[in-house]
């Protein structure tokens, strides 16, 4: 897509869109960095991250990644969180193992695959899966999940 395709699309997109909605800011942004208001979409569309800090992109899949586990941490055995944080640490290392490597190339998961097995499946496609429990207490804490 170059500029005019992205500028004709925020026109037709700031046109049909109420005031205060995303596409309406979408396309805010998208005039701002054409009229050189700001130095990149990214900038424009407030994505930028500040020295040290994650991306906006690597945010939003760092968070998708979190959300299947914390669906796999849902799924395993365990009466505590730290319980059930080993137990899907010790699942994640035979999936990584085992599994993803005939897995990755797929873009969905069998349909024969457990739920268990799907959820890290989706998780894995966001991202690198955590190798030990401590990093899944860190996730379950940071997310919210009380088991």
């Amino acid at each position: 897509m170059n500029a005019a395709e992205l500028a004709a699309l925020a026109d037709r997109l700031a046109e049909h869109a109420p005031p205060g909605t995303p596409e309406r800011d979408f396309a805010r942004a998208v005039a701002r960095w054409l009229q050189g208001e700001e130095d990149t979409l990214d900038a424009a569309l407030g994505l930028s991250a500040h020295r040290g800090q994650d991306s906006a992109p690597r945010r939003w899949r760092r968070d998708q990644r979190n959300r299947h586990l914390t669906t796999a941490l849902e799924l395993v055995e365990g009466d505590t969180t730290g319980a059930r944080c080993r137990a899907l640490a010790a699942e994640i290392a035979r999936f990584e193992s085992r599994i993803w490597p005939r897995w990755r190339v797929l873009t969905a998961p069998p349909p024969e695959a457990s739920r268990l097995r799907t959820a890290l499946f989706k998780a894995r496609q966001f991202g690198c899966l955590p190798t030990t429990h401590e990093q899944l207490r860190n996730i379950a804490r940071e997310t919210g999940s009380s088991f």
